[in-house]
């Protein structure tokens, strides 16, 4: 169990991973402690798998005791990172060994040198998280710098393999391309959503069943998805009969590639937006 994890921001992201951890059957986390610059209700935190939890205003943080922390995750904005960093740079260049406590950060398009230049002797790790950790089915890309060894990873794998699927990546110049499919891939598939329920009611259907047509069409193909060994193609391909009503949608979206270029120019813009944070 991981005794004290202190976590500095309390945002969307934020109240997602505390919610996937307090749900868990068995205790996870000791103690967390969540650093806001908005109180906080602790009660709403605790679970089974968290047994404490205390909110720290962020004018405050010279209170914490940086000794009794395990994990220092930063969930705050990439914008308010230059902010926030050198406070804790100075809190953690304190400690008598800075290896003992383990950085983390799920600030999207931060690049690896910026938590190194303020914490440069602890071991630090970068994840890419998305907002479907609050159900167990998130999906997380992690790596670690040079500071990391075998219970660092084990650290980091204990505390997001439970919100759902960890790849380890070898090279940062992936992350661009993670945020933009992975983190902020959740936000396309919703708006897919709303597209097919918008068609339902404009096809006559009432709000309230093409609402519900198009979340369990999500929900399940996205279950699929995640489970068959299939490739995403054979998966379409399953639904597709020769001159059926699937094959005459897919007729229309694919025409001159006209789905798969305007898909490929929105995730190409997050990409650039992510490296345009660094």
């Amino acid at each position: 169990m991981i005794r004290h994890l202190c976590l500095v921001g309390y945002g969307a992201m934020g109240q997602s991973l505390v919610g996937c951890w307090a749900k868990q059957p068995s205790p996870m986390i000791e103690k967390v402690t969540i650093v806001s610059p908005h109180e906080v209700d602790t009660k709403s935190v605790m679970g089974t798998g968290i047994s404490e939890a205390i909110w720290v205003s962020s004018e405050d943080i010279h209170t914490l005791d940086f000794h009794e922390v395990d994990i220092l995750l930063f969930a705050v904005k990439p914008q308010v990172l230059p902010l926030v960093l050198p406070v804790y740079g100075q809190h953690v260049a304190g400690l008598a060994d800075p290896k003992t406590l383990l950085i983390a950060s799920i600030a999207a398009g931060v690049a690896m040198d910026t938590y190194a230049y303020h914490f440069p002797h602890s071991p630090f790790v970068r994840v890419m998280p998305n907002t479907p950790v609050q159900v167990g089915q998130g999906m997380s890309a992690l790596m670690g710098n040079k500071h990391c060894e075998e219970m660092h990873d084990t650290l980091i794998n204990q505390l997001f393999m439970p919100t759902g699927h960890v790849l380890w990546l070898d090279k940062e110049a992936y992350f661009d391309a993670v945020t933009a499919i992975s983190g902020s891939g959740p936000a396309y598939v919703y708006l897919l959503g709303e597209a097919l329920e918008a068609a339902g009611k404009k096809l006559g259907l009432p709000a309230e069943i093409s609402e519900t047509l198009a979340k369990h069409t999500l929900q399940g193909a996205g279950a699929m998805a995640g489970t068959s060994y299939d490739p995403l193609r054979a998966l379409r391909t399953q639904v597709t009969s020769p001159g059926g009503t699937t094959a005459a949608a897919l007729d229309v979206l694919m025409e001159n590639e006209t789905f798969t270029t305007l898909v490929e120019n929105a995730v190409i813009a997050a990409h650039n937006r992510s490296q345009e944070l660094k």
